[in-house]
């Protein structure tokens, strides 16, 4: 799965403007990241950052 995103993202980087898509796509790629290993480790559930506690019943 890695390479193949890889592939698909590799054309994105080859552009002039490359740099500022590149920092997009790694921001976008780090929450990414981020949602599926809370996933992993929370059975499934993304913990939030902030704690709301008037959200509390959302």
């Amino acid at each position: 799965m890695f390479i193949f995103v890889l592939l698909v993202l590799f054309p994105l980087f080859n552009t002039k403007n490359g740099i500022f898509n590149s920092f997009f796509i790694g921001l976008i790629a780090a929450g990414d990241l981020g949602n599926m290993l809370d996933r992993f480790i929370f059975d499934g559930h993304v913990k939030d950052m902030f704690y709301t506690p008037f959200l509390e019943n959302w």
